[in-house]
């Protein structure tokens, strides 16, 4: 009983008016901008997705491919929040994105490690332990990767950095400031911000990916291939696609 009278409570206490404040928040956001939102957000990783196409079609081991197949669905999910103006569970959604992309690179050749990984949650692999994994076993990797980084057309070399921030809350800048629950819903020209980092995370990637297959050009995207020839001069080039 008691149970059932705290339930009657809450459909008609104080946070009532609220939540349909933020319900009509959230529709005003999908009607205005939703689905313009969702295009360019979909525009900015389609380099990424040009990347999940080709991995899922010719590099799975058979060993963590859910990782992949998880950066995918956090691609959905950050334009899915954006299509509605949910600016940090978007951002979330960007960092994961690169978590679950570098380690897939890492444990689809360690089935031990993945195992115990998936058994236990434990090790999991660091976005700079994964890079200096590449950097020990994928020759000329840093020369690559420092090339196509002074070749970047993204604002920030790398946005993981920005993303940990925002996740961790790590200055004043990036902490939370809400007083009520329609305050989670942002117009949209921040969510085009975030939009424009699904484009450097998705460019971030790319980079580190051509490093790894670069050398088996021939055999990817000719777009990715072509992306990055547009951004390289000569020299450059040469040293990438070596």
């Amino acid at each position: 009983m008691a149970a059932k009278a705290t339930s009657a409570q809450a459909m008609t206490g104080p946070h009532v008016p609220q939540v349909a404040a933020l319900v009509a928040a959230v529709d005003a956001a999908a009607a205005a901008a939703g689905p313009l939102l969702c295009a360019r957000n979909e525009t900015e990783a389609r380099l990424l997705l040009l990347w999940l196409d080709f991995l899922q079609k010719y590099s799975l081991t058979g060993t963590a491919d859910t990782l992949l197949a998880g950066c995918r669905s956090a691609i959905v999910e950050c334009t899915a929040c954006l299509s509605i103006g949910l600016v940090r569970p978007a951002l979330f959604s960007l960092r994961a994105q690169i978590d679950l992309l570098l380690c897939w690179i890492y444990f689809k050749d360690h089935l031990v490690e993945w195992q115990f990984l998936d058994r236990s949650g434990e090790g999991f692999k660091l976005k700079t332990e994964v890079l200096k994994f590449l950097d020990t076993h994928c020759d000329g990797f840093s020369e690559k990767l420092g090339v196509l980084r002074q070749a970047k057309t993204r604002r920030d070399d790398d946005p993981y950095r920005l993303l940990s921030a925002h996740v961790h809350s790590q200055s004043t800048k990036v902490v939370p400031s809400l007083s009520k629950l329609s305050d989670v819903v942002a117009g949209k020209p921040l969510c085009e911000e975030v939009c424009e980092l699904q484009g450097a995370c998705a460019e971030y990637l790319n980079d580190i990916l051509l490093c790894i297959y670069a050398s088996k050009w021939s055999s990817l995207p000719q777009e990715i291939v072509a992306t990055a020839r547009s951004r390289l001069n000569a020299a450059q080039e040469k040293v990438v696609f070596a």
